[in-house]
């Protein structure tokens, strides 16, 4: 019955991974970047005004411990 030979491979498939910007042109991809790197710049900039916000706060949570 075994023959040694791994016939049970012969029907395997190979799958292929893509991303959905493998399939972009260059002008494409170049429009990609720029709005991922415009999305980092806005995260940065609300982060920034988390910690302005968080920052007020304890300034007046203080103030108010205070007096």
């Amino acid at each position: 019955m075994f023959t040694g030979k791994k016939t049970y491979l012969t029907n395997q498939i190979k799958l292929i991974s893509l991303a959905t910007y493998d399939l972009f042109t260059d002008e494409e991809f170049e429009l990609y970047q720029q709005i991922i790197s415009l999305s980092n710049e806005l995260e940065k900039i609300s982060n920034l005004s988390k910690q302005e916000q968080q920052e007020q706060k304890e300034i007046a949570k203080q103030l108010k411990e205070t007096f």
